[in-house]
């Protein structure tokens, strides 16, 4: 589940971009 996480958060920082 850490995978998952880790995952959704470069998502996130990407999209904040």
């Amino acid at each position: 589940m850490q995978l998952f996480h880790k995952k959704k958060e470069t998502y996130n920082d990407d999209e904040k971009q």
